[in-house]
Parts: C-alpha cells; structure tokens; sequence
C-alpha cells in the first residue's frame, strides 16, 4: 500500500507541475502577441511540455523510486 501511494504521488505531482508550465507558458505566450487564445499553437505548447514533462518523469523515476 505504500509503495502504490508514492507511486500515486509521484504520477499526480508530474502531472500537476505539466499543467502548470503548460499554463503559464500558454499565458505568457498569449500575452506577449505570438497567438491568440483557442489558436492550434496553444494545443501544440501543452503537448511539446507533456513530452518535456514525460521525458523528466521517467528519467527520475528510478532515483525518486528505488526500494532503498
């Protein structure tokens, strides 16, 4: 039961930390003139900081989840 909790929490802060940096990108974004709200760019920045996302995840899955 431990263990399928960190696990739980591990998944569930990745996803909260790819929704805020696809938040905050698409802001920042929108903002400064480069796209409007509802443009397909805006889908493109969520999917590109999933995969950045994704990509730390499982690179620091073995550190933050090792059985020591």
């Amino acid at each position: 039961m431990k263990r399928f909790l960190l696990i739980s929490g591990y998944i569930l802060s990745w996803i909260l930390g790819w929704i805020a940096l696809a938040y905050f990108l698409n802001i920042g974004l929108i903002k400064s003139g480069s796209y409007q709200q509802g443009d397909t760019a805006e889908l493109a920045v969520f999917g590109i900081s999933g995969l950045i996302i994704f990509a730390g995840a499982i690179s620091l899955s073995s550190e933050a989840l090792n059985n020591k």
